[in-house]
């Protein structure tokens, strides 16, 4: 038996492992052991010593674990339509959150997914959520919120990680969001 538990499941896989009550269970195969342990002892020296690559390496891994386990489920026949509209919404999400460092526009998201830009916006208004450009400011101001709290960047470093002119247009949008300066609740932590 091999256990996986991971921090938050793939938008894919989601629907199973929310049917599943958290605890999806795969079966495998004799040649999907071999690899796991082969991935595993190709990952070991990154978790022993992290390098620039490691984050790229368990992401590969972690993509890889959820094509195993699409492939190896059975396929579900009935139409679900609904729920390949929620996916893509979620895959969307999912896929804002991996890449803000990237700043991504809503055209990268869209592109990411397989849809054009207007139908992005369509599918997140049939699923009652906001557009995809507020969320993906909501994302990014969420990650300026934790780089102001761990206090190791500087404003023009955090304006310029999350595709801001300057640390003026980051704090003026900031101030917005929140309701107070960066400053400010630098201050406060």
């Amino acid at each position: 038996m091999v256990v996986f538990h991971l921090p938050e499941p793939d938008p894919l896989l989601l629907p199973l492992v929310r049917e599943a009550q958290g605890a999806l269970g795969i079966p495998l195969q004799s040649e999907d052991c071999e690899w796991l342990l082969q991935m595993a002892d190709h990952l070991r020296p990154h978790y022993q010593k992290p390098n620039r690559l490691t984050p790229l390496e368990v992401r590969r891994l972690l993509d890889s674990l959820v094509l195993l386990a699409l492939q190896r489920l059975p396929f579900d026949q009935e139409d679900r339509s609904g729920d390949v509209e929620r996916e893509r919404v979620e895959a969307a999400e999912y896929w804002m959150l991996r890449n803000l460092e990237r700043q991504p526009s809503i055209e990268d998201v869209a592109q990411a997914i397989g849809v054009s830009t207007v139908h992005l916006r369509r599918l997140f208004q049939a699923q009652g959520r906001p557009p995809p450009g507020e969320l993906l400011r909501e994302l990014k101001m969420q990650l300026a919120e934790e780089r102001l709290q761990e206090g190791s960047s500087t404003l023009e470093e955090i304006a310029e990680e999350l595709g801001y002119a300057g640390p003026s247009s980051f704090s003026r949008a900031f101030r917005q969001w929140k309701g107070c300066s960066p400053g400010r609740l630098r201050r406060q932590n």
